[in-house]
């Protein structure tokens, strides 16, 4: 007996017994039909796991806040310390992270003390309890406000790569 013929014995065994295996109204279907059987049936097995960023943040000893956006007033919004603050979404930086919550792109911007838009970080600074820089991470119609102060800096690359973010993506400025 050639080798083939072996292999071809196999295969019809192993067809034959996965048949037996199915359930009975699926086990009259052509051969053909196998393949859709079981794509089907794994489907129907798999478990969808959602990245969970804020739980990423608070993993890593990272502060930060959700922000909603309000359609009513075209704001983003997020509360500190029982106050609702709300910001307009065409000011300013804030026009780019609303056009990547509104088109479902991931963003990643990062806002320091230095650069075109200080004075947004120095009024942030004033409402949280350390100097840190600001990072925005925009993902799955989230937008979240992470506090990276300077003795967590060195957690900035892990932070990127947990976020799906690899060595050639800038580190965008709010510039």
């Amino acid at each position: 007996m050639k080798s083939g013929d072996n292999d071809d014995i196999f295969i019809t065994r192993m067809l034959e017994e996965t048949y037996c295996f199915m359930p009975e109204r699926e086990s009259g279907k052509l051969s053909t039909d196998l393949l859709a059987y079981y794509i089907k049936q794994d489907s129907l097995n798999m478990i969808e796991t959602k990245f969970d960023a804020g739980q990423t943040f608070k993993n890593l000893g990272l502060d930060y806040l959700n922000w909603e956006f309000c359609e009513k007033n075209s704001c983003f919004r997020f509360k500190y310390n029982e106050t609702l603050i709300d910001i307009p979404a065409n000011w300013s930086f804030f026009n780019k992270l609303f056009v990547a919550w509104q088109t479902g792109r991931e963003e990643f911007f990062m806002l320091s003390s230095k650069g075109e838009y200080a004075h947004f970080w120095e009024v942030f600074n004033l409402l949280t309890p350390y100097n840190s820089d600001l990072i925005f991470w925009v993902s799955d119609q989230k937008i979240f406000l992470v506090l990276m102060p300077d003795e967590k800096k060195a957690l900035l690359p892990e932070l990127q790569k947990k976020l799906g973010l690899t060595n050639e993506d800038p580190i965008k400025q709010a510039a």
